[in-house]
């Protein structure tokens, strides 16, 4: 979002919603104050819509993973093959599957990660931002990052594929006080400053 954008205020911006299904396995606090943020920002003049995606958010958890293990294989294959390498057991099983892949898999990846970027920025066309919780749960032990089913990341790995920009604000805490934050990743053709 420009400068200039974010000054006016909410007044007259067009903000996605993300769709209902990707609201399941978010923590209900999260979920609820997500829906208090649309609540205040629709409150302050915005026209909060109905965008259908043409990828889940999890297709780009993947390929970001995918990607990842690609990439790094060449640097950390020889550790990630040694059993006796300090290497955290939950990493290894990210980057053992690229040790089988070529380099016509990855040019293959490539294209695919094109095709969703330009159908995700088609969908996006017209609004000014999509809003999502950043990111699932309010803060969980450092030991279970790796082993709960959506992690971390679920939402923000969609604008590490396409490349844009995104701003996480903090909206909330839960009853615990544990904080919660609203991820705004930028429509196309957005400036990105902010």
């Amino acid at each position: 979002l420009s400068m200039k954008a974010l000054r006016r205020g909410a007044k007259g911006m067009r903000l996605a919603r993300m769709p209902d299904a990707e609201r399941e396995g978010i923590e209900p606090v999260v979920l609820a104050v997500y829906d208090d943020s649309l609540r205040a920002l629709e409150s302050m003049g915005a026209e909060i819509v109905e965008v259908a995606l043409p990828h889940r958010f999890v297709e780009f958890a993947e390929m970001t993973g995918a990607l990842i293990a690609m990439d790094g294989y060449p640097y950390l294959g020889h550790l990630v093959e040694d059993p006796s390498s300090p290497i955290d057991e939950e990493v290894r099983k990210r980057f053992k599957p690229a040790a089988t892949k070529s380099s016509t898999d990855y040019l293959v990846l490539l294209q695919k990660r094109e095709r969703m970027r330009r159908a995700m920025e088609a969908a996006l066309a017209g609004v000014d931002a999509l809003l999502t919780p950043t990111v699932p749960t309010t803060a969980i032990p450092v030991a279970d990052v790796a082993t709960t089913s959506i992690v971390p990341a679920h939402f923000t790995r969609v604008v590490n594929m396409l490349g844009g920009c995104a701003l996480a604000v903090p909206n909330g805490l839960s009853s615990s006080g544990l904080p919660t934050s609203l991820h705004i990743v930028c429509g196309p053709g957005e400036e990105e400053t902010a």
